[in-house]
């Protein structure tokens, strides 16, 4: 990020509904902007549908999501041919389309349930068919299996999970005071018990971990102790802060001497999920959507960070307890 006023470069707003308007020209805008949002990250390639092309997308798991070994797991989305219709099978890889499998279909929707068997990354693709013609898959949904022995979506306390396999934590040799923070929400009501942050070893100085409403208000804070020189640091609070599902916070943290780790177009058209926790980049309760979820504020002191710099992600995390 850089040192100057944060970038205001325009984004474009993505609304996950599906609608069936018509003409096709309707039809293709909304597919378009659909699997913006939906991708791990842009498109590989144009999009451009004639109306006998059958097309298939993916509504969950998102982007990042993450699955357990052992654990029965459901994919679903939808498919479409334009005024044509006439899908009549989607299937499913998840091995980035080198085998596949038939899904359930219902009308123009569809399912899929497996078991994972192995930790590791699973690339999701699908593909839809109409009695000529079968579509050429264009995207893909990479999600996360984790072992069952260090994995579950609800043991808590817990914080929110960030993609380390296809983004790097950089070091930003930017030496200003700045506080640091994440918006989140929580589907379920609990409380927020601390501040977890990632610093590399330039990251020196005093620490203060912060919990903030969205309107700015300052909920809690906390001064880190018996910090390491460089990795993921963690305060608790001397009381936690009681939250509600479904409502927006800020966790934050303030660094006296910068050189914080920073990574730009992480949260480009996309959340990340922990159940039951997520980032809150893409919905925002009760506030402006399609606002990206890491946040900053420099100054003195640090303060409420509500300015953004190109989808960054500071690496700063709740710590979070439903009980």
């Amino acid at each position: 990020m850089p040192t100057n006023a944060p970038s205001t470069y325009p984004r474009p707003h993505r609304d996950a509904r599906w609608r069936r308007p018509r003409p096709l020209a309707m039809v293709i805008a909304t597919l378009v902007a659909l699997v913006a949002s939906a991708l791990a990250g842009p498109p590989t390639a144009a999009l451009a549908l004639p109306s006998d092309h059958p097309a298939s997308y993916i509504s969950s798991p998102f982007p990042g999501g993450r699955l357990s070994v052992g654990t029965p797991a459901s994919i679903n989305g939808g498919a479409w041919n334009g005024e044509a219709g006439g899908i009549v099978g989607v299937e499913i890889s998840l091995d980035g389309g080198a085998t596949w499998s038939a899904t359930n279909l219902h009308g123009e929707s569809w399912s899929y349930s497996f078991v994972p068997a192995e930790p590791g990354k699973i690339l999701i693709v699908t593909r839809a068919s109409t009695v000529d013609v079968t579509e050429v898959p264009i995207s893909a949904v990479a999600v996360v299996v984790e072992p069952d022995d260090e994995f579950d979506a609800h043991a808590c306390p817990c914080a929110l999970w960030f993609n380390t396999t296809d983004f790097a934590m950089t070091a930003d040799p930017d030496q200003q005071a700045v506080e640091l923070g994440v918006r989140f929400n929580t589907s379920t009501a609990g409380f927020v018990t601390g501040v977890r942050f990632a610093k590399p070893v330039e990251n020196t100085g005093s620490h203060v971990g912060r919990l903030w409403g969205l309107d700015g208000v300052l909920l809690a804070e906390v001064a880190f102790t018996d910090e390491t020189a460089e990795g993921w640091q963690e305060a608790t609070f001397d009381q936690p802060v009681a939250v509600a599902a479904n409502s927006a916070y800020v966790a934050s943290y303030y660094t006296p001497t910068g050189n914080y780790f920073s990574t730009e177009n992480y949260f480009s058209g996309r959340d990340f999920y922990s159940p039951p926790l997520r980032t809150a980049r893409l919905y925002v309760p009760g506030g402006q959507p399609d606002i990206t979820a890491g946040v900053y504020h420099y100054g003195a002191d640090g303060g409420f960070p509500d300015q953004t710099w190109h989808d960054s992600n500071y690496w700063v995390s709740p710590v979070f307890t439903a009980s």
